[in-house]
């Protein structure tokens, strides 16, 4: 618990466009922080609900801004990156427009081993994270277990996700799983349908059902090229 607001990113499609992908919702709003400081303070029942119609309107006003091209985020940085070809020194854009992980990417994911590795986890179908911890909702603690095991499965420790993904599949080391599915309204529906083709189950004999496609890839090791810096 910090204590206070921060900033929050959520994904809107922009696929109304040519080769749009995603722009920022800055869903941390002055309404939804007025909603919250009502809610955590007691405030009756009338007025919590009037401040959340208005955060919802809000939202929904910023989410079909940025679907619609009107977001501020990609604008900025495509305009940092038209001032670092043309030569022209913008202290603004260096200073607020430019994110950390947009200069690393640029300086050490452009090229190289570094580009190839990356390239292909960014156009494979879905991710899956082996993780190194044991979740489940039995136990002594089945409230709390289900909580830290739904926490697990929408953020892990962040580090250990790959959010950009129509889903991404969660294997623990105790053989639990869970799903990570992106939640905008474009993505979701990849994995709702694509339930459709599986076979879900065991036969008789303990196994899987369906056929073993022998003629898939087998797994390779990505290599990468990381300074220590």
């Amino acid at each position: 618990d910090r204590g206070g607001f921060c900033l929050t990113y959520e994904a809107s499609m922009t696929r109304l466009f040519r080769e749009g992908r995603t722009e920022t919702v800055r869903s941390c709003s002055n309404e939804s922080c007025a909603f919250v400081k009502a809610l955590e303070a007691g405030e009756a029942g009338e007025q919590c609900r009037r401040l959340f119609r208005q955060a919802s309107e809000r939202h929904q006003n910023l989410y079909r801004m940025a679907m619609t091209g009107a977001g501020i985020d990609r604008h900025l940085f495509c305009l940092y990156v038209v001032s670092k070809y043309l030569g022209v020194d913008s202290p603004f854009l260096k200073e607020e427009a430019v994110i950390p992980w947009a200069k690393i990417r640029k300086q050490y994911f452009s090229s190289g081993i570094n580009k190839r590795s990356l390239d292909i986890i960014e156009r494979s179908a879905f991710f899956v994270t082996l993780d190194d911890e044991e979740q489940g909702m039995k136990g002594d603690d089945p409230v709390g277990n289900l909580d830290r095991y739904a926490k697990s499965i929408l953020h892990g420790k962040c580090y250990d996700r790959w959010f950009d993904k129509s889903f991404s599949i969660v294997i623990y080391k105790n053989g639990k799983s869970g799903l990570n599915a992106e939640h905008s309204w474009a993505d979701a529906p990849t994995y709702t349908l694509a339930t459709d083709a599986f076979q879900l189950g065991y036969t008789e004999d303990g196994h899987c059902k369906g056929d073993v496609d022998r003629s898939l890839p087998l797994p390779q090791k990505l290599t990468w090229d990381i300074p220590t810096e």
